[in-house]
């Protein structure tokens, strides 16, 4: 299948590793929005902007930046020549980060509206530490091979595309 005379699963990687570069920036960002609380304790009107940017960057940015990431992940599944079981193995590391990632974001929500509430800071800071070790450990845990494996898979193919198979 092509699109204006290029591969359209060339297309389709194009906008993922837009996505995925997307998400990657914006996950290093609210990792710092996240941590900075830790550092400065004594600062609650800070930890109080924070948690209020990163509710609104979860639903905002980060949520479309995921669909559009699982959308053309999905439609370059259907446009592989095969699945192989890197494939498979890859779907399966992103999958189960998808799933840290939706627990973070459930607690991001639940945070913004304890914030909103009138939460103490210590309720509010115990439940970003749950966002720090759910999204933070586990979810690096998963998508660091995620992304390996993405890559190889990438350039296996442009490799294949160029010189043959």
């Amino acid at each position: 299948m092509y699109l204006f005379k290029i591969p359209a699963i060339n297309v389709i990687a194009v906008l993922h590793l837009w996505f995925v570069t997307l998400f990657c920036g914006l996950f290093l960002v609210k990792s710092i929005i996240e941590l900075y609380p830790f550092i400065k304790k004594d600062d609650i009107a800070f930890h109080h902007a924070m948690i209020t940017l990163h509710y609104w960057v979860d639903n905002l940015l980060e949520f479309p930046i995921l669909i559009g990431i699982v959308a053309t992940g999905i439609s370059m599944l259907f446009l592989v020549d095969r699945i192989t079981q890197l494939h498979i193995i890859k779907v399966s590391f992103i999958g189960l980060f998808l799933l840290v990632g939706s627990v973070c974001m459930i607690n991001v929500n639940k945070r913004y509206k304890l914030l909103m509430r009138g939460g103490t800071n210590e309720e509010l800071l115990q439940l970003s530490e749950k966002i720090i070790v759910s999204a933070g450990s586990a979810g690096i845990l998963l998508l660091i091979p995620g992304l390996v494996l993405g890559f190889r898979l990438a350039y296996n193919r442009v490799l294949t595309s160029i010189y043959g198979g």
